[in-house]
C-alpha cells in the first residue's frame, strides 16, 4: 500500500525473489551468547526473500477531492492476518519473547519496523525505526519487543500504553523519510528470539545509548513519525 490510497502518486509492490535454493537465515537451535556456535549459524546469502520496492512521491492528490490531506510520501506493507477459527481471530503471541530480529538487505533510506496488536482502534500502530548499518549487504537486525511506541496517521500518541504482545496480528515494514525517488529493501526472514545473533545489529541503541528510553522520557511525544 501506498499513499495512493489517499490519491497520491507513490508506487510500492512486493515481489518474491528465487534465485535458487532456499537457505534459512534462522538459527536451526538457540545460541549461547557466552559461547556461540557461529559457524553453525551463520547465514548464507540468501537465495529467496522478498523484495519491498517502489517509488516516493509528496506530490499531494487532487485538492479539489481531497483537500483534508496535507502530507504526502510514504509506502508499507504487513503480513497478512492469520485465518479465523471458531474461536475468533488468531494472533501472533510473542508474550516469551525479547527481541523480534529481521534479516535484511536495505538502500540505506529510514524504514519503520510496524507491529498491529489485537486493539479496539484498529489504526494504531506500534513502531520503532529500522537502524541498518550496512545499506547494500544483508545484515540482521534485532528491536526490543518494549521498544517500539504506539502511533496514529504518522503520529506519535500522548498516551503510551505497553504494546499486548501477547496478541500481535500483523508485522510489516514502511518507508517514511518522505525522499523522493525510487527504494528497495530486500526482506528474507522476520522471526522472534531471546538470543539475539552474534552478528547482529541492535536497533534500539544508537549513538552509544538506547533510543527507546527517549520515548519514555517525553522526548518525542505528540511528534511526527513521518
Amino acid at each position: 500500500m501506498s499513499d495512493a490510497i489517499d490519491g497520491g502518486y507513490s508506487k510500492a509492490d512486493f515481489a518474491i525473489v528465487s534465485e535458487e535454493k532456499f537457505v534459512s537465515a534462522i538459527p536451526s537451535k538457540p545460541i549461547s551468547m557466552s559461547n556461540p556456535d557461529y559457524e553453525e549459524y551463520k547465514p548464507k546469502t540468501p537465495t529467496v526473500y522478498g523484495l519491498f520496492h517502489g517509488d516516493i512521491s509528496k506530490q499531494l492528490p487532487n485538492q479539489t477531492h481531497r483537500p483534508d490531506v496535507e502530507v504526502s510520501g510514504f509506502a508499507a506493507f504487513r503480513t497478512m492476518h492469520l485465518p479465523k477459527t471458531f474461536f475468533g481471530a488468531r494472533t501472533y503471541d510473542l508474550g516469551f519473547y525479547e527481541y523480534i530480529a529481521l534479516r535484511v538487505k536495505s538502500d540505506g533510506r529510514t524504514y519503520m519496523v510496524n507491529m498491529q496488536a489485537d486493539t479496539y482502534e484498529e489504526r494504531d500502530l506500534y513502531q520503532h525505526r529500522l537502524f541498518t548499518r550496512k545499506p547494500g549487504e544483508w545484515e540482521t537486525v534485532v528491536l526490543k519487543n518494549g521498544a517500539f511506541v504506539k502511533t496514529m496517521y504518522g503520529g506519535i500518541l500522548l498516551e503510551q500504553p505497553g504494546m499486548l504482545v501477547e496478541k500481535i496480528r500483523t508485522i510489516g515494514l514502511s518507508v517514511t523519510d518522505r525522499v523522493e525517488g525510487p527504494f528497495k529493501i530486500a526482506i528474507h526472514a522476520i522471526w522472534a528470539t531471546n538470543t539475539p545473533p552474534p552478528d547482529s545489529v541492535d536497533a534500539t541503541v544508537v549513538d552509544g545509548k538506547e533510543e527507546y528510553l527517549d520515548w519514555e522520557h517525553n522526548k518525542h511525544r505528540g511528534d511526527r513519525v513521518w
